[in-house]
């Protein structure tokens, strides 16, 4: 199992009052249990008219176990921040769950690139045996 959430993740979540699915990207930075990064929601709700949320992360993970908040980067800070609760799933590559913010709540996947990653271990190996 990949021990590490470091690096670049895709994700989609969905509203449980059946709103149109909303995808993000995340790039997250763990050190030890703890974690951080940056969501990029590229289309909110696919209204093209609005700037792109960039949305700040803070969370853990406690074994298979991820929990984070999202906050918005430009939010008031009277707003709400959303809570993200997953589990983690094929080798680390893959985190279902659900979100919830004021009594609103749904599921999210994300999943990372496995290909990138495999590409990374050969390169680092390379240059060590080169």
């Amino acid at each position: 199992m990949n021990d590490d959430l470091t690096g670049i993740w895709f994700g989609e979540s969905r509203c449980a009052r059946g709103l149109s699915a909303q995808n993000f990207m995340l790039n997250i930075d763990e050190f030890g249990v703890h974690f951080d990064g940056r969501m990029d929601e590229p289309e909110f709700h696919g209204d093209y008219d609005i700037e792109r949320p960039i949305a700040q992360i803070e969370g853990i993970r406690t074994g298979k176990f991820v929990f984070f908040t999202k906050n918005q980067a430009d939010a008031d800070e009277s707003e709400n921040p959303v809570s993200y609760n997953g589990r983690l799933r094929l080798g680390g590559n893959c985190v279902e769950g659900v979100w919830e913010v004021d009594g609103l709540r749904g599921t999210f996947t994300m999943t990372r690139p496995i290909i990138a990653n495999d590409y990374l271990e050969a390169e680092t190996s390379l240059s060590r045996d080169g």
